[in-house]
């Protein structure tokens, strides 16, 4: 499952994934875009437990 979440708000599920990611024929590559240069993200790939789960 893919979701967001914006200053410690829940925005929604983004989408499901399979659960075996094997499956896929395509890789996932994760993209931020951002409208400000002094915009800042922090992206939590599993390493830490989620802080807003």
């Amino acid at each position: 499952m893919i979701f967001y979440t914006k200053n410690g708000i829940n925005l929604g599920i983004a989408c499901y994934l399979p659960n075996n990611l094997d499956d896929l024929n395509n890789n996932l590559y994760p993209c931020i875009g951002l409208r400000s240069q002094d915009a800042s993200v922090e992206a939590n790939f599993g390493r830490k437990k989620f802080k807003y789960l």
